[in-house]
């Protein structure tokens, strides 16, 4: 049994409110396109990228992990972040003046193109920062992400360039989100994200079970083993789970006898 530590990034759901307004006040959380406050990190804030390096950072040093895992390594939507300080931070950082903010950087903008470059780039500064300093403290150590399933949604509309980080070699797997009940929607995702990943790092798909029925999680079990993915992703682990799926797929998928990788 391997260990890998997972970890939420930016997002701030569950933490205590009175912790979320103190990173308010300091103007470290997202603000929407129309100006209200979203309880994420702003990932250009160098003090937000300091604490999400130092905390997967920690991890790797501390403790004996085979790999550390990236969730929420994204934007929440496309409608984040337009904080004053990424209004700062994009003209420093790209050159460019803005005039109207947002309404230049967005769907109309005619800066739209280059602020969403730049947003994406504050997504994957993270993921290579910690590839960089993770592997120089463990080079064995396994860095993995969950992403959305569909590469170009994931690009445009929450900064996450997953495909780069193949090409760049920022991560050792993926695991895609393919969380739906339609098993050709399913086939046609797990498809697409082998076809770009071409071998290079395992993909190993992500199966919605907490909206399938039992059959239903099964069956997209099986597609895995036909795309020979050599493993999956269930989501989630609960007593109802451990309870009523797990022991099918140790009928079939996880039997000792199972000779196929996965």
């Amino acid at each position: 049994v391997e260990v890998h530590v997972w970890k939420v990034n930016w997002n701030l759901s569950g933490a205590p409110q009175s912790f979320i307004n103190s990173l308010r006040a300091a103007s470290r959380t997202q603000v929407s396109s129309e100006g209200s406050d979203i309880d994420w990190l702003c990932p250009s804030h160098p003090d937000n990228q300091a604490l999400e390096l130092a905390s997967m950072l920690e991890v790797v040093r501390n403790y004996d992990v085979d790999g550390i895992h990236f969730d929420y390594i994204r934007y929440p939507d496309s409608t984040a972040c337009y904080c004053p300080g990424c209004r700062a931070r994009f003209q420093a950082q790209s050159g460019l003046t803005v005039t109207n903010w947002p309404q230049d950087v967005l769907a109309s903008g005619s800066l739209r193109t280059s602020f969403l470059n730049w947003r994406r780039e504050q997504i994957t500064h993270l993921v290579a920062s910690v590839h960089a300093q993770a592997k120089a403290a463990k080079p064995n150590v396994k860095i993995s992400a969950a992403v959305f399933p569909n590469a170009n949604s994931a690009y445009d509309e929450v900064g996450q360039d997953w495909r780069s980080w193949i090409d760049q070699g920022l991560v050792d797997f993926l695991c895609p989100m393919d969380y739906t009940t339609s098993l050709a929607g399913f086939t046609n995702l797990v498809s697409q994200q082998l076809g770009y990943a071409a071998g290079r790092i395992p993909v190993y798909p992500g199966i919605g079970a907490f909206i399938l029925e039992t059959d239903g999680t099964l069956i997209q079990i099986l597609e895995t083993r036909k795309f020979k993915t050599g493993g999956f992703i269930l989501f989630e682990l609960s007593a109802s789970s451990a309870a009523n799926l797990l022991p099918k797929i140790s009928e079939g998928a996880t039997a000792s006898e199972d000779s196929d990788g996965d």
